[in-house]
């Protein structure tokens, strides 16, 4: 019966890496039915990746350029839209804070507190249960999904 794992296997893939093997490497693979097999897949896997790399066409200079030149843009436009929206922001908050002070609108800040620390009581338990079904739940999946 063959020997499912190996010490040497490191060793041999460094091997295939490399190209060559020495002579008692070689024989420990005439040996050893596990190194067999794994140099027989790491060879064919180095095979197929020569063979690809010398089809492999790249892309043009110019393609490579316009694709570049376009990302540019994209990026551009994107930081353009995060400074417009935080100018907005600023904005609506400001015309807020005028509207308040226009109109003499005033918020009783501790009757506030008052009602949401209340509230917070009130619903206490649903919280915390739902607190921790949101922190148990995706390790309970973790732990059904890994093996072990």
């Amino acid at each position: 019966m063959a020997r499912r794992d190996c010490d040497r296997e490191p060793e041999i893939l460094a091997a295939v890496a490399a190209g060559a093997a020495g002579p008692e490497l070689l024989s420990h693979i005439d040996a050893c039915e596990s190194c067999r097999e794994l140099l027989a897949v790491a060879s064919a896997v180095v095979d197929d990746r020569v063979t690809l790399m010398r089809s492999a066409t790249p892309p043009s200079a110019g393609l490579v350029w316009w694709r570049m030149n376009l990302r540019e843009k994209r990026e551009a436009a994107r930081a353009a839209v995060r400074t417009g929206s935080f100018i907005q922001f600023a904005l609506i908050v400001g015309a807020i804070a005028v509207a308040i002070t226009i109109f003499g609108i005033s918020i009783d800040v501790p009757a506030v507190v008052q009602s949401i620390s209340a509230s917070m009581r009130a619903f206490a338990i649903p919280l915390i249960a739902l607190a921790a079904w949101l922190i148990l739940a995706p390790v309970a999946v973790y732990f059904a999904v890994t093996e072990k």
